[in-house]
């Protein structure tokens, strides 16, 4: 009788500390995985494709576009990093401008320290409109000087369009 406790007891300990470490199994994926391009199906016309893009953070990065009839409508950036990660979202419009959200996320601790919770987050609006990018601040639209954002688009679309098939 004591053995049989003891083995559910053991069993149950076992369980708990699986699904406790399930999520940060599920948010660790995103970082750990390494395939160049990956298609996937969204519906009927919208495809998505997934790049690397690595050189620019300490835990990688990766670029989601989306297509719709082989026209590429938007693409998500991810820059990961141990405490923390931005990802930068780009949709590109009908009379050619790009809107861009940029999302910096800040964690309470490393991620190699065990689960993370978000710390502080900044979300930033910009727009590209004839190859100038401006800030979009209280809906006041203003040069911005953060040039960062439009080397990552550049870079992204470099990417996209070599490795597009």
């Amino acid at each position: 009788m004591v053995n049989r406790l003891f083995c559910i007891l053991v069993i149950s300990f076992f369980l708990m500390g699986c699904s406790k470490n399930k999520e940060t199994v599920q948010n660790n994926k995103i970082q750990t995985k390494s395939s160049t391009e990956e298609n996937q199906q969204e519906s009927s016309n919208t495809t998505r494709k997934e790049y690397d893009f690595n050189n620019y953070s300490s835990q990688g990065g990766i670029i989601f576009a989306y297509f719709t009839n082989n026209k590429l409508d938007k693409f998500d950036i991810y820059l990961l990093g141990e405490r923390g990660k931005v990802i930068y979202q780009y949709k590109i419009n009908e009379d050619k401008t790009i809107d861009i959200i940029k999302n910096t996320i800040e964690y309470n601790q490393s991620i190699y320290d065990g689960d993370v919770e978000i710390a502080a987050q900044e979300i930033t609006e910009y727009l590209i409109k004839k190859n100038t990018l401006y800030s979009v601040v209280n809906k006041q639209i203003e040069k911005s000087k953060e040039q960062e954002v439009s080397d990552f688009y550049l870079e992204a679309i470099k990417i996209i369009n070599t490795q597009k098939q």
